[in-house]
């Protein structure tokens, strides 16, 4: 579920809203959202085929409640935002009451920041350790390759982070990057320290975050100025 490999059925890019087919509106529609999506079909062997599918995000969430015995929002704010000083956010709900994790968290554009550079620092922050090296580790590398999909935004997908290698002028900038739905993204250049930050509403058109990268903000790291 963390690569977004579990091999269930799940039309969620395939399928547009609006219709009534789409899986992340019947999920928001079922009053018993976690057995909706671990009813889903079995397509393929667990860990052969990636299919993006917010569903079992939410079902990683259920799975931290189970072993915490704390809800997704105190858990992060004990071991996550909290250590980081980060308290203005709010999960969503579902109409079952239950915290959907598959999107529209509200956090500030500073704060999607600060989250980028707890990774870039290898899970430390304010000389805190609040999530492991290893993990950090793990999440950011490939684990899937996205080659047969043609993304464009991702060459390949970690733990629920998307990976990609920009380039600028005959220079690589490896990247590991977290995206939302209409140009929402934390994206991090470990190589260069630096972290990036989007917000927008292009909930139609596809958001140019990159590239507002490759003309403006990475020629800047080596002094070009923007390639108009």
């Amino acid at each position: 579920m963390l690569t977004m490999t579990s091999g269930l059925e799940w039309h969620e890019w395939d399928t547009p809203l609006g219709g009534g087919q789409n899986d992340v509106e019947r999920f928001n529609q079922s009053w018993e959202p976690t057995r909706f999506v671990l009813s889903r079909p079995l397509l393929h062997d667990p860990g052969t085929m990636f299919n993006y599918s917010g569903g079992t995000v939410n079902v990683l969430c259920r799975i931290v409640e189970a072993a915490s015995g704390r809800s997704v929002d105190r858990f992060a704010d004990d071991f996550l935002f909290g250590p980081m000083g980060v308290w203005n956010y709010n999960f969503p709900r579902h109409m079952t009451g239950e915290i959907i994790c598959h999107g529209d968290i509200y956090i500030r554009p500073r704060d999607m920041a600060k989250f980028g550079f707890l990774f870039l620092n290898r899970g430390v922050w304010g000389g805190i350790r609040v999530l492991s090296e290893e993990w950090v580790l793990k999440s950011v590398a490939p684990q899937v390759s996205l080659a047969d999909w043609h993304l464009g935004w991702a060459d390949d997908y970690g733990y629920l982070w998307w990976t990609k290698e920009y380039f600028v002028s005959g220079v690589s900038y490896p990247s590991f990057k977290a995206m939302g739905w209409g140009g929402q993204e934390i994206i991090v250049f470990p190589e260069s320290d630096l972290v990036v930050v989007f917000t927008g509403a292009n909930y139609v058109q596809n958001p140019p975050c990159d590239e507002l990268l490759v003309r403006f903000v990475l020629p800047a790291l080596v002094g070009e100025g923007a390639l108009r």
